[in-house]
């Protein structure tokens, strides 16, 4: 790995994709629970007519919205 070519580059770039490939099921396999008990709650809340579907989405685009900027900032921020 201490080549400078493009062998070098290829072998660095391959394992970010792997790193980030195996970090992202991680993730999805440690959110799947609670994302299969909000959707039968969610299922329950629509069949009783509490909301919209679009009240919803909106909902859930801006639940996720703070988060997301925060974490785009923190890591810009580790660049600098």
């Amino acid at each position: 790995m201490g080549r400078n070519d493009q062998q070098g580059l290829f072998t660095i770039l391959g394992c970010m994709y792997g790193t980030t490939l195996f970090a992202g099921i991680n993730n999805c396999q440690s959110v799947m629970p609670f994302i299969s008990i909000e959707r039968s709650v969610v299922y329950r809340e629509r069949f009783a007519g509490m909301y919209s579907p679009w009240a919803y989405s909106f909902a859930q685009v801006n639940k996720y919205r703070l988060g997301t900027s925060y974490l785009v900032l923190k890591h810009a921020t580790m660049f600098i």
